[in-house]
């Protein structure tokens, strides 16, 4: 007894009630109907449940579909239910692969040998030296986005008219995509091509005398998309960390070579001024150079116009009290210790104001 073939009709139908018709071997049925696509034509099996027991694989015998089951069944009657995240997410890959082998036929020439539905990425052969993967997923997915309808008929005798020719003869069920596409083809497939989803095309590799297209479909797509996107986040976020700690490094470094300088410096100049940004090294510097006694140290900075000014414990300076009262007449801000102040003042004229005072009383020279 031939299997009724309920997929054929009804690629969307996941709920059927059906009859066994021989259970010889209990862990492999066959009933009168079923809505279970077979492995074949490059499209796996479905999976899912008949009655309490899961439906591991599904098997083609021409006229006849072997379930195999994971444990035998209780009754004779059962119900079916098909796993629908999996067989949509194969009519997408399916339906996108006629698709990208229409435009491919139409518009570029290059027939396809054949299909393969994997559980990460599928793949055609086409008969092609090369291709421009940008440019035929431009294509491929402005056909998506038209919304092409995907109808299923019926027909014993052809006169051509297929994308692919075929040997069979006798009753041939057709896949169209309207305005595009006729291929003989038995498989499942959305209703129309904006179901299909966004298509990417991954890679290309020689295999034989074609090329192998890696291509993926719909949520498929969506799903490297957002593993790529994760990957790279996480690569910015890593190589972010290592220029934070190169940066961190080589701040160590500045401020420990300008300590170094700071002490070097002192040896020709035990009263130095200096013009530079007012920084982590400058402080640094600062530092090293009035821990010799009788030091007197002063940086300034153009833009924003300030300066920093740093003495030894013996010098009888108080650095915080004299910058403070300096910017304070200049309408500025500063503060600091006995030996290190800095301040800010509004413009250039007043720090050439304080910049003279400070060399005037220090004696430093300008």
């Amino acid at each position: 007894m031939a299997t009724e073939r309920l997929y054929y009709d009804d690629s969307y139908s996941t709920r059927f009630t059906a009859t066994v018709v021989d259970s010889r071997d209990p862990l492999r049925v066959y009933l009168d109907r079923t809505a279970f696509y077979p492995n074949s034509g490059g499209q796996p099996a479905d999976t899912g449940s008949l009655n309490a027991s899961r439906v591991l694989d599904v098997i083609d015998e021409s006229n006849r579909i072997a379930h195999l089951l994971d444990r035998p069944l209780e009754s004779a009657e059962v119900t079916g239910e098909i796993d629908w995240r999996r067989r949509f997410d194969h009519m997408q890959q399916h339906s996108g692969q006629h698709l990208l082998s229409a435009v491919l036929a139409e518009v570029y020439g290059f027939a396809t040998v054949s299909f393969h539905l994997g559980a990460d990425v599928s793949t055609i052969d086409v008969e092609a030296k090369a291709l421009d993967l940008r440019e035929i997923e431009e294509r491929v997915n402005l056909a998506v986005y038209e919304n092409r309808p995907i109808a299923v008929s019926y027909q014993d005798d052809l006169d051509g008219g297929l994308r692919k020719a075929v040997e069979r003869e006798g009753r041939l069920r057709i896949v169209t995509i309207r305005d595009l596409d006729r291929s003989a083809c038995g498989g499942t497939h959305v209703r129309g091509t904006a179901e299909i989803g966004p298509i990417t095309l991954l890679r290309t590799e020689k295999v034989r005398h074609t090329l192998r297209v890696e291509f993926l479909c719909g949520l498929r797509a969506i799903r490297r998309l957002r593993q790529n996107l994760d990957a790279a986040s996480q690569q910015l976020a890593e190589q972010s960390e290592r220029l934070a700690a190169i940066a961190k490094a080589r701040q160590k470094a500045a401020v420990e070579l300008a300590g170094y300088q700071g002490r070097e410096a002192y040896q020709s100049a035990p009263r130095l001024r200096r013009t530079g940004a007012i920084d982590e090294e400058a402080r640094a510097f600062a530092q090293a150079f009035t821990a010799n006694p009788g030091a007197v140290f002063l940086q300034v900075c153009l833009d924003p116009p300030s300066f920093l000014l740093a003495v030894s414990p013996d010098s009888g300076i108080d650095a915080g009290a004299l910058a403070k009262s300096l910017v304070a007449a200049a309408g500025g801000r500063g503060g600091g210790n006995r030996q290190m102040a800095q301040g800010g003042v509004p413009g250039r004229s007043a720090l050439d104001s304080i910049l003279a005072t400070l060399s005037k009383q220090l004696n430093i020279e300008p």
